[in-house]
């Protein structure tokens, strides 16, 4: 008896394979706050595509075995444009009804969604989509990245795919000693409970919190450290780097403020303007 049962099961199994049982991956609805502020619940009305990675691999295996929604993370709903997360890794764009892979972090445990902007930054006439992902998380730790893509008819960059093509260009926040650099020094006081900060020409004044030596070790002067975040306000773009203070036993630097400055984008580079220092008012 329990033969003929084991029998007809795997019967039943083959069956369904040859019938092609798949899991299929929908598309959850979603209400998503757009770079002017407002809110609108989209629903996608058919299941996401199946692309692939530049390396053949799917990008969304992981939510096709969990049956879990395909993510919408980001959108422009009057620009016809959606971001969506892969789980394992990566975003899909959704413009103009072509879709396109990128290769980049978007998730972290904060879980901060991404945010975009479809707009003219360099005033050639025609718009750039500007896209800030939250990719570090942690103790003393908030890193952002900022992709500027151009639309472009020749694959410039290796991880895209699809049409049409973009070129990335990025500023990654992980990475920023590559391209920020600020005209930045500290001097300690005599006695130890202060430090004066020279910024662009300016004298600023911050409390050395921290001025335990035995504990903290020796100060070493002024880092712009773990701490890049990029912002939209007024179809301008704006970024933002923690400032601390260094000592030279490895200790957890002493966040003392901010340097806060405009992004200016123009053909393919990146340069700030009316940067400005704010002391955090515990450092005063």
């Amino acid at each position: 008896m329990f033969k003929r049962f084991l029998a007809f099961s795997l019967a039943v199994i083959c069956v369904c394979c040859v019938a092609g049982c798949t899991d299929t991956v929908e598309l959850s609805s979603a209400v998503v706050t757009t770079a002017a502020g407002t809110t609108a619940t989209t629903t996608a009305a058919e299941e996401p595509p199946e692309p692939t990675d530049p390396y053949g691999n799917e990008i969304h295996s992981k939510s096709k075995a969990d049956k879990t929604p395909f993510p919408l993370i980001a959108m422009l709903e009057s620009d016809d444009i959606y971001l969506y997360g892969a789980w394992n890794y990566g975003v899909l764009l959704k413009h103009n009804g072509k879709d396109t892979y990128f290769d980049w972090d978007w998730y972290t445990p904060r879980g901060i969604m991404p945010e975009m902007i479809y707009h003219d930054f360099d005033g050639n006439g025609e718009k750039e989509l500007a896209i800030i992902t939250y990719t570090g998380s942690g103790t003393f730790i908030s890193i952002m990245d900022l992709h500027m893509l151009e639309i472009t008819s020749i694959p410039e960059h290796k991880e895209t795919y699809g049409k049409p093509e973009y070129v990335d260009h990025v500023l990654y926040g992980d990475k920023r000693d590559g391209w920020y650099k600020p005209k930045i020094d500290g001097v300690l006081s005599n006695d130890k409970k202060a430090v004066t900060i020279t910024f662009n020409g300016e004298s600023y004044t911050a409390k050395n919190k921290w001025n335990d030596e035995e504990y903290f070790g020796r100060f070493t002067g002024i880092g712009h450290g773990l701490i890049v975040e990029f912002s939209i306000n007024n179809d301008r773009l704006y970024v933002q780097v923690g400032l601390t203070l260094e000592y030279d036993n490895g200790a957890t630097p002493a966040y003392i403020g901010k340097i806060q400055a405009e992004v200016i984008y123009k053909d393919g580079k990146f340069s700030f303007i009316n940067e400005a220092l704010e002391i955090d008012p515990d450092f005063l």
